[in-house]
């Protein structure tokens, strides 16, 4: 493989002879039909637009230059606190009009139910017709959405929801009541859920030593048996593993499976219609409880290349979509753009599959248990031979990347290295000395020392979400592994097959993957390494199973922190995990929107936000 395959030199020629092809169409007026999305060659065709762009109103102003991406606060609301306060009710004045636009990579088909919905779709599906009983805003505070207000008594385990009175479902499923939030939360929960967090769940709210009850119709009593710190981490949505709230009765009706695809959430916008791998149609609600969208109609419309997305922003057929860094250039000379950003949406790193230690040698061993690869020992002693040997080649994987490469060439700086996950907002708790210095001289060394001088074959899959650069990096990864002898095989697969095997945990091999800022640190490594988890990120220890299940029930801040960097310095030192980067997202806006990159939440920032406040420009 070529070290400049990554690089992409090709890409604005790409993008220049989409251009020429739609030189002849001219934007319609809000009645002239749209013409078909615009095909970049090589590139996957987009589909056909079924709704108009706005007619430009004025003559074409110069192209705004691509800003720096503003950091957000990540600190953590203490829970004890009130979280922050609901932005008053706001109205749109004559009402929803226009059609906007969203290009995606990929979406999945359109469900709904808490413990059905699958992935890509289960990120996406929060983003337009639910709401959960909390949102997290863009300084990364929690405020109640869903709930009106709430408590948590002295002995750290009752928590109080009131919720909001007159909320209605869509399509006349009636009013939300504590019954649909209880049986929505906990169905997150159930068995073959893909939410993140079905562990976390079912210690909060199915927790035999606790309770959980409905007070009245609007009102949640939640004993968690135990102290639950990370509560609100668990009941927010948009979030990667967030909760929303869907019609009790509409399921008991229908059925599982039919409500699923036409699940009624309380959301500003309603589900209308959808192709599966074409776009999802949704309609802005004028009387939404909380905030009426300025648009009268959504739609996600699924365009997998940058090519072809690029070609499609440039003639008007999708407004906004999130920009790889490499094509802010291209992207900037269009007429009429503007951009918006938010900082630290992602974090990357490398997950080691089949390096799961937990239940080896029981009736529990996982599948992809793996101890023959080069980089996984075959016992969980740290202080063995063949542990040092494994320690040994995934710190030359690691100090072979050249992090400062990949943020300056694929991520044009909206970045930054990145040696540990989960630490990219908390750089004010992390340890100085955690840096991959890139050195592949001593990689070769160290691989040497283990027994591999001449290398090793690996598989290693991107995880396709829609996180800047995310192949690219993975390319890049693999060519940098070349030059110091270690054979990666790059596979690309569709994130819902891959994402199959980390629930069942049967992957091996490297995946690269980013995350969105979460919390604490904490939270992801309950992702990561916590055992009796659905999802993993390849890899768990007994060192780590034991101090995660202790620092989840830890409510004092300062006890918290103190064993989440007991965890990490582990991590670190053992080399259990490779961090990557850091990276910013960059939304070029088209002529018929402006920014509402103040209101854009931050429960899963790897994704748009908020859309009900997309604002039309004046």
């Amino acid at each position: 493989m070529s070290g400049a395959s990554w690089s992409k030199p090709g890409l604005y020629l790409l993008i220049l002879l989409a251009s020429l092809l739609v030189l002849g169409v001219a934007c319609g007026t809000s009645d002239t039909p749209v013409p078909e999305a615009t095909t970049a060659p090589e590139a996957t065709p987009a589909p056909a637009a079924t709704s108009p762009p706005a007619a430009a109103t004025e003559a074409p102003a110069s192209a705004t230059t691509a800003p720096q991406a503003t950091a957000a606060s990540t600190t953590a609301t203490p829970i004890a606190a009130p979280a922050a306060t609901r932005p008053p009710r706001v109205t749109t004045g004559s009402g929803p009009t226009g059609t906007l636009n969203i290009g995606f990579k990929e979406i999945g088909p359109y469900t709904g139910h808490p413990s059905k919905t699958s992935w890509p779709q289960y990120g996406v599906v929060q983003l337009a017709a639910f709401e959960g009983l909390f949102g997290r805003d863009s300084e990364g505070t929690f405020w109640p959405k869903l709930v009106e207000s709430w408590s948590v008594d002295d002995d750290q385990l009752t928590w109080t929801f009131k919720l909001e009175e007159g909320v209605q479902f869509h399509d006349d499923w009636g009013e939300m009541t504590a019954d649909d939030a209880i049986w929505s939360v906990q169905e997150f929960a159930a068995e073959g859920s893909f939410s993140g967090g079905v562990a976390q769940i079912r210690r909060l709210w199915l927790n035999p030593e606790g309770h959980v009850r409905a007070l009245d119709k609007y009102t949640i009593e939640v004993n968690t048996g135990v102290p639950g710190w990370d509560m609100l981490t668990w009941i927010n949505s948009p979030a990667a593993s967030g909760t929303w709230v869907i019609s009790k009765k509409q399921v008991e009706e229908l059925g599982p499976d039919e409500a699923n695809v036409r699940a009624a959430g309380t959301g500003p916008w309603r589900m209308v219609d959808n192709v599966t791998d074409d776009f999802w149609h949704f309609e802005g609600l004028a009387d939404h409880w909380r905030k009426p969208p300025e648009f009268s109609e959504l739609y996600f419309r699924v365009i997998p290349e940058e090519a072809t997305r690029i070609a499609n922003f440039q003639t008007g057929n999708i407004d906004i979509f999130a920009a790889s860094p490499d094509s802010i250039p291209t992207l900037a000379e269009i007429p009429e753009t503007r951009f918006m950003s938010q900082a630290g949406s992602s974090e990357s790193h490398l997950g080691i599959y089949g390096m799961w230690h937990e239940y080896v040698g029981t009736d529990k061993e996982r599948e992809g248990w793996d101890p023959e690869a080069p980089y996984i020992s075959p016992t969980a002693d740290t202080t063995t031979e063949e542990w040092e040997r494994a320690r040994k080649v995934r710190e030359a994987m690691g100090i072979a990347i050249d992090r400062e490469k990949l943020v300056r060439e694929l991520l044009r700086g909206e970045g930054a290295p990145l040696s540990m996950w989960g630490w990219a907002s908390f750089d004010h708790r992390a340890d100085p000395d955690w840096v991959w210095d890139y050195d592949p001289e001593r990689a070769k060394q160290l691989l040497a020392e283990a027994g591999y001088p001449d290398g090793f074959d690996v598989e290693i899959t991107p995880s396709i979400r829609g996180a800047p650069a995310e192949v690219e990096a993975c390319e890049a990864v693999a060519d940098m592994w070349q030059d110091v002898g270690i054979n990666a095989r790059l596979q690309r697969i569709p994130f819902n097959t891959l994402v199959e095997g980390q629930f069942a945990r049967t992957n091996t091999g490297i995946t690269c993957h980013a995350a969105q800022p979460l919390v604490e640190p904490l939270v992801l490594y309950g992702f990561m390494y916590d055992p009796i988890g659905s999802w993993s990120a390849g890899n768990d220890h007994p060192y780590l199973t034991e101090r995660l299940h202790q620092a989840s029930v830890t409510f004092d801040t300062d006890e918290r922190w103190a064993l989440q960097l007991e965890m990490a310095h582990w991590i670190w030192d053992n080399s259990f995990d490779i961090g990557l980067y850091s990276v910013n997202n960059i939304y070029p806006l088209g002529p018929k929107i402006d920014s509402w990159e103040d209101h854009l939440e931050t429960g899963d920032p790897r994704r748009l936000s908020a859309l009900e406040f997309a604002p039309r420009r004046k």
